[in-house]
């Protein structure tokens, strides 16, 4: 056998053990994973405001039930306090997953949390305040989300995406280094951004209406 093919066949072999071992390590932490963590459900009285507190990670659905379901890490102390119900308002804080159903919702407040997911949810009107963090909105599959009127005021370097999102209205401000993603259908748009602020759109609006200083990009799609 040439020595090319012999060279050529080594690292053949290297790449496929390579993906093997990347494989079975892959697994066994899902596995493993899995098997460290319990869910635990919790119900909750009536809500109409979430404050998603820093470093928590919120995953807030719509549904017929009022409860908080919190992923414990087994073996391993858990935060002293992982969420309060205080009059209208559910403070949901940091340091384990968590997944909140709710039935309706005006308002979501973000203080830089490490993921704040919303999906299958529906509304006349939504305001959203992120003050920096990770936000992800969107429906399941192809389903579409449908808010007639949805008023979102960024900062902080706040990273929100939005998909399958149909609204009569989008109300947006964002400021200080701002990275947005709004893909959907929009009647129309009245957005606002300043200090190196980044926006991708959708080209699906039929008005938009843009306010902007010369080191912020807007990007239609």
């Amino acid at each position: 056998m040439k020595i090319s093919n012999i060279i050529i066949t080594a690292y053949v072999v290297l790449v496929i053990g390579s993906l093997l071992v990347l494989f079975v390590d892959s697994k066994y932490h899902k596995d493993n994973e899995h098997t460290n963590t319990e869910m635990k459900t919790y119900p909750l009285g009536n809500f109409s405001v979430v404050v998603a507190e820093q470093g928590s990670d919120v995953h807030l659905d719509q549904a017929d039930s009022l409860k908080i379901e919190v992923e414990y890490i087994k073996n391993q102390p858990a935060p002293s306090q992982l969420y309060k119900l205080s009059n209208d308002t559910l403070y949901v804080f940091g340091g384990l997953r968590t997944f909140v159903k709710c039935k309706h919702v005006k308002s979501i407040i973000s203080h830089k949390t490490y993921w704040l997911g919303v999906s299958n949810f529906s509304a006349d009107s939504l305001q959203l305040d992120i003050n920096g963090g990770h936000v992800y909105f969107s429906g399941e599959g192809n389903k579409n989300i449908e808010i007639k009127k949805l008023i979102v005021n960024a900062s902080d370097t706040a990273d929100i995406e939005t998909y399958n999102l149909t609204s009569e209205k989008l109300v947006l401000k964002a400021s200080s280094k701002c990275y947005l993603r709004f893909y959907g259908n929009y009647k129309s748009a009245d957005v606002d951004i300043k200090e190196q602020t980044e926006l991708q759109i959708t080209k699906n609006i039929m008005s938009l209406n843009l306010v902007k200083d010369d080191k912020s990009n807007i990007n239609v799609y």
